[in-house]
């Protein structure tokens, strides 16, 4: 906006002579209502100017006269009116969609309010989750059997926006990066583990759902890999899962396909012949009695392996397994508990005792995972269930 006082411009355009006007050489006339011409004004030439330019300058004034100026104030004036009153329409527009906003959202509650409860969960003095059932009836029945001192929430099958998850994926993002700096995806994946068997240990306790979904988070974008691309192969992954065959279902067990196992090469039997003896041992020249040796021999393990493909009950159910000296019997699939022991058996600034890690630090790259391997292997080993064996 410019500065110029239009309220003064319009007075000084009110009290001029009215009407048109012309220009005649340095003369300037008007014409009245009544078809007078009359002399207005006389513009006298100055001294630096010439003819030319004296003559513009005149031409100037007749043509900036008061009809003009007053019919530009008038427009100025319509031009704030109309200014004033878009404005005016964008303010109703906005407190028009701020009502529609508040009564889309108390719609929600109150939709949110008449919703039934997906389940109850049961709260411990300490504020963690208890346990989680489907009905209020079994929530108090279990509040009263353990501890009438706890509560019950119901819980609702509400998914978040997804701006608020993104929101929550982006602020990790930052803070994982501020807090544990650029390392690699490998880190969070070890974390996962452990995370997954406390969460199986209390599957209704929603803060180690999301640190598992944290760490998955974590370890995806410090691989760079994209949703698109863990779609992509979750796709192709759950045709592969549907192909297969898998055992019957069993609450609480790992789910695993059953793998096709390839039929045994066994070689067929043979004689004490000096000639199948030679020719599987070239490098021998056995006689009869060895023959007949290397023949039982070979018989002997062939029968065993026709036996290896028996299951183990019918093989050894009359017998313990012998356990050497120096050895231990230890489960197949390991317990939670040495999950959990070979784990946390790393060496840790911060936990460790101080001459353990100054004796592991010290070590170069090769001999800290070979002490890694060690130490995770005897607190595994020092974790599993005890079994009594025959030692002999």
């Amino acid at each position: 906006m410019s500065n110029i006082d239009k309220q003064a411009l319009r007075e000084a355009a009110e009290k001029a002579t009215q009407g048109p006007w012309e220009m005649e050489q340095e003369n300037i006339w008007f014409t009245d209502k009544d078809g007078y011409t009359k002399h207005l004004a006389y513009v006298e030439q100055g001294d630096d100017v010439d003819d030319k330019q004296d003559h513009y300058n005149t031409a100037y004034i007749a043509a900036a006269n008061p009809a003009i100026m007053l019919a530009l104030l008038d427009e100025n004036i319509q031009l704030h009116r109309e200014k004033d009153a878009i404005e005016a329409v964008a303010l109703a527009l906005r407190d028009d969609m701020r009502q529609a906003r508040e009564q889309l959202e108390a719609a929600e509650r109150r939709k949110a309010d008449n919703q039934e409860p997906a389940g109850y969960h049961v709260i411990k003095e300490c504020g963690k989750v208890g346990c989680s059932v489907a009905t209020l009836e079994e929530a108090e029945k279990t509040r009263d059997f353990w501890n009438k001192k706890w509560t019950i929430r119901p819980y609702f099958y509400t998914a978040q926006p997804a701006s608020e998850r993104e929101r929550i994926r982006r602020e990790h993002a930052e803070w994982s990066d501020a807090t544990f700096g650029d390392v690699g995806p490998v880190g969070p994946l070890k974390h996962l583990s452990k995370e997954a068997l406390e969460a199986a240990a209390d599957p209704s306790d929603p803060l180690e759902w999301a640190d598992m979904q944290f760490l998955l988070w974590d370890a995806q974008r410090r691989m760079g890999i994209s949703d698109e691309f863990i779609t992509r192969a979750m796709i192709e992954k759950l045709e592969i899962n549907k192909s297969r065959q898998w055992p019957e279902p069993k609450d609480g067990e790992p789910r695993l396909h059953i793998k096709e196992q390839p039929a045994p090469v066994v070689p067929p039997a043979i004689e004490p012949d000096y000639e199948v003896i030679k020719g599987i041992l070239p490098t021998t020249n056995p006689d009869e009695y060895a023959c007949c040796i290397a023949a039982d021999m070979w018989n002997a393990c062939r029968a065993d392996m026709f036996q290896g493909g028996q299951p183990v009950s019918n093989r050894d159910e009359l017998s313990s397994p012998v356990i050497p000296d120096g050895y231990a019997l230890v489960p197949i699939v390991p317990t939670e508990d040495m999950v959990i022991n070979g784990f946390e058996s790393e060496p840790d600034p911060h936990f460790s005792d101080e001459k353990v890690w100054a004796e592991y630090e010290a070590l170069s790259g090769c001999r800290r995972a070979a002490r890694r391997a060690e130490l995770c292997w005897a607190a595994m080993i020092k974790a599993a269930p005890k079994q009594e064996g025959n030692n002999g």
